[in-house]
């Protein structure tokens, strides 16, 4: 598999605009200095995961991310700049509750999440919703959720029973809503961990549902996302570039961001890069832009996000219109390592 490597800022005239952010091997992405920006603050929590950004206008904006134990935690942004956060109470404060995404029409939020079920041992999961109302830039989530999406295919079901990693979005052109979901699972030996196997599509002409699956079929992305010298096990989640428009030369449903899952044909180590991929279609179909767009080093003791760089969101840079901020968890390690969240800036230019 391929190495990230260090390229000297002084090569990099992006990198000499702003110190607060530094190159990266693909030389349309540029890493926070700072991170990784946010760690798991409660006792006993390793991880803390899947940011899920809620840009609510005229406010600061906020973010959902995920802990082991104690479910889908709010925070707020203090300092765009700098990439700066304030917990700011719970979304979801049950274990198990997972993988956030969230839409915002009006003053009305809408939270769609993968809840693990306990009486599988938290291994095999379904898809929520929960909704919450914006006053004065504070969200007042509702009581309870509802379910929208349960494995029912073989290959949900392949591996574990789960649908997981949402992404809903309304497609303007034909005003129904379609949810990528990733689904099934594959249990990877060297971290102990189970991860997505497939990608699944879904659509409704109302937000709350009912979804009825787009194909019996796995969703693929079209092309080699093989990287040299490792092989895809697994697809991760699947989800829109956010924070692109025409007045920048690109259009939002043609572009999405996906992670899939490696083992490394010589070492037999496992990884997850994310790939950039491409719609010509309005989005019906995508495939492959750059496979391994942001990448992890594959080094151990080299960082926050080692070997992994997986649950992600993006949305508008405010700080800068030629870029937007990709929103990432990443792995430290193999087994008994610690995940944390980074962000980084991708290039627009990258997009057209």
């Amino acid at each position: 598999m391929r190495l990230s490597l260090l390229i000297p800022a002084a090569l990099t005239p992006l990198a000499l605009a702003d110190p607060d952010y530094v190159p990266t091997a693909n030389p349309s992405v540029l890493d926070a200095a700072t991170n990784p920006i946010l760690t798991a603050d409660d006792a006993l929590e390793w991880i803390l995961g899947d940011p899920a950004m809620i840009p609510i206008p005229s406010c600061p904006t906020q973010m959902l991310a995920n802990e082991v134990f104690h479910g889908i935690i709010q925070y707020k942004e203090t300092d765009s700049l700098s990439n700066k956060w304030s917990r700011h109470g719970s979304a979801v404060p049950l274990p198990g509750a997972v993988r956030p995404n969230v839409v915002v029409e009006g003053d009305k939020v809408f939270l769609v999440y993968e809840q693990y079920k306990l009486t599988s041992l938290f291994k095999d999961s379904t898809m929520k919703m929960k909704t919450g109302t914006i006053s004065d830039c504070e969200i007042a989530w509702d009581w309870g959720a509802s379910t929208i999406l349960e494995p029912t295919l073989d290959w949900e079901k392949d591996g574990s029973s789960r649908v997981g990693n949402p992404f809903l979005y309304k497609n303007a052109a034909t005003g129904r809503y379609t949810l990528y979901y990733s689904a099934g699972s594959v249990h990877l030996d060297d971290s102990n961990i189970e991860e997505p196997l497939h990608l699944g599509s879904a659509s409704s002409d109302n937000i709350e549902g009912p979804y009825v699956r787009d194909s019996e079929e796995p969703f693929v992305v079209a092309g080699s996302y093989d990287l040299d010298g490792a092989t895809t096990i697994g697809m991760g989640s699947f989800k829109l570039v956010k924070g692109l428009s025409a007045a920048d030369g690109t259009q939002q449903n043609e572009w999405a961001l996906f992670n899939h899952i490696t083992l490394d044909d010589a070492t037999k180590h496992t990884g997850s890069t994310i790939s950039l991929a491409r719609s010509t279609d309005g989005g019906k179909t995508f495939s492959i832009a750059d496979a391994d767009l942001i990448a992890p080093p594959l080094k151990l003791d080299s960082g926050w996000k080692d070997t992994y760089v997986y649950g992600f969101d993006t949305i508008a840079d405010p700080d800068d219109a030629d870029y937007v901020k990709v929103f990432m968890n990443g792995r430290d390690g193999y087994a008994h390592a610690s995940e944390a969240v980074g962000v980084s800036r991708l290039a627009k230019s990258k997009m057209k």
